[in-house]
């Protein structure tokens, strides 16, 4: 990923969330999901 200053991060279908929490992961990933089945 190549974003250390950014740690902890993680990336989502090309998007980089910075510094991200445990909770805040689990809110993105909730996010994509409602967001895939309502597509």
């Amino acid at each position: 990923m190549g974003a250390c200053a950014l740690a902890p991060a993680m990336s989502v279908n090309g998007k980089v969330y910075p510094k991200v929490t445990p909770d805040e992961v689990d809110k993105i990933l909730a996010e994509y999901k409602a967001m895939e089945a309502n597509a």
